[in-house]
């Protein structure tokens, strides 16, 4: 029978045989931690022990526990992710044991290594591919929103995943409330506060700010503290608001806000829907639209949208085409990502930009927006044709903004597995 004793009890027990585990320094024996309160000096005074007796009664037990007829001594050789040192009195009693030439007698390290190989020694070693979907056309989705093309060039698996396999993300009911709750609760603010200076454009949206959001809170139950923790986010997005509305009013007028509607496409032969909602759409009164998306963290660069996120180049597309039938078939001057926390920012709608900086980088207008958008589309209707005709798998993260990214799928991808590897998780497939 196995018994596990404290170092007192053991002074009672009699075994077969003892195991005397943890002999490491800093483990057994523990280190001479200096008194918070009293100094070695104070100490003495008062007449107590030193710090380093505990090392002594320490090291009687460990003498009267190693002296037993038979005994197993044991150390960790790594402490987490760094090596350990062995406990002083492992090192003298190895020092004794190889200079008399009894070491290798009653070391017993290499044996167990060697048992631990042939028990874990595989009896095949096949290299795997990372998992490289490439599913067959009659199941590759038929209706994308204009978010989902910035995933699908990005980490296909995430579209694989959602549209496909039809499975949801795990949601922790009591999990922290972070950037995600923030940018959702500032979008829902914009949208009330601009669909109430419709209703009523004098409206005082700084004076029913706080009402607004409260409401907004209680509806996505994020407790009310939150709203004194993020006070400075929330007074700059209502600047940032207010600078924004005073120039659309002053050069033109709102045309839709949080509008959804669909563009229907012919891909490879297939019809293919394409859901769009943008955060607003404004008319200027010389005409031409401005196409706005809010942004509670840093918006990507034009260069960045086009290339691995077109969502606003698409929702203008979707715009010049029809799609949204309230503006008919109409020209956009503009497309923009609206910091909501810059706070007060000059941000001329339908004007030349007078931005600075990374906000600058986050719009276009003009000329330079209609080759642009020739570019997105063309690059839009390539991804698509290439999906659709079944030629395209769906690997995991081909494309991540950061490195450690992490989406919503990549446990069932296994991106870890092959990134320790030193792989990326969509290289070794062949689509088979």
């Amino acid at each position: 029978r196995l018994f596990v004793y404290g170092l007192v009890e053991a002074r009672l027990q009699t075994a077969d045989l003892t195991i005397l585990a943890g002999l490491n320094e800093g483990v057994w024996p523990d280190g001479a931690d200096e008194d918070a309160f009293l100094s070695r000096g104070m100490r003495s005074s008062l007449g107590l022990g030193s710090p380093e007796q505990a090392i002594g009664r320490a090291a009687n037990d460990f003498e009267q526990h190693a002296s037993r007829p038979r005994v197993v001594l044991s150390r960790a050789e790594r402490h987490g992710r760094s090596p350990s040192n062995p406990s002083r009195w492992w090192v003298r009693i190895e020092s004794f044991l190889r200079a008399g030439g009894f070491l290798d007698q009653v070391d017993v390290t290499p044996r167990l290594r060697a048992l631990r190989q042939l028990r874990e020694r595989p009896d095949e070693v096949r290299e795997i591919a990372a998992p490289l979907p490439n599913p067959p056309r009659d199941v590759r989705p038929h209706r994308y929103r204009v978010t989902d093309i910035g995933k699908l060039i990005r980490d296909p698996y995430a579209i694989y995943g959602r549209l496909i396999l039809n499975f949801k993300p795990w949601r922790l009911r009591d999990a922290e409330i972070g950037y995600l709750e923030r940018g959702t609760a500032f979008h829902a603010f914009y949208q009330q506060a601009a669909e109430k200076l419709l209703e009523d454009p004098s409206f005082e949206v700084r004076r029913q700010a706080e009402e607004i959001l409260s409401a907004i809170f209680d509806d996505s139950r994020i407790p009310e503290e939150q709203m004194i923790l993020w006070q400075r986010g929330i007074s700059r997005a209502v600047d940032s608001y207010l600078a924004y509305e005073e120039t659309v009013r002053s050069e033109g007028q709102p045309a839709l806000i949080e509008a959804e509607t669909s563009w229907l496409l012919d891909i490879a032969g297939e019809p293919v829907e394409l859901v769009g909602r943008p955060d607003r759409i404004d008319r200027r009164n010389g005409g031409g639209l401005s196409i706005i998306d809010y942004k509670s963290a840093s918006a990507p660069t034009m260069k960045q949208e086009a290339t691995f996120d077109p969502q606003l180049s698409l929702l203008a597309l979707m715009a010049r085409h029809g799609a949204f039938a309230e503006l008919g078939q109409s020209d956009v001057y503009r497309i923009a990502y609206l910091p909501m926390l810059s706070g007060g920012l000059d941000f001329p709608v339908f004007g030349d930009l007078k931005l600075s900086g990374k906000d600058a980088a986050g719009a276009m207008s003009g000329e330079d927006l209609k080759e642009h958008l020739s570019e997105a589309e063309r690059r839009f209707h390539e991804l698509l044709t290439e999906v659709m005709s079944g030629n395209r798998p769906f690997p995991s993260q081909v494309y991540p903004m950061r490195v450690g990214d992490e989406g919503d799928f990549d446990h069932l991808a296994r991106r870890g597995e092959w990134g320790v590897r030193g792989g990326d998780a969509g290289e070794g497939g062949d689509g088979d």
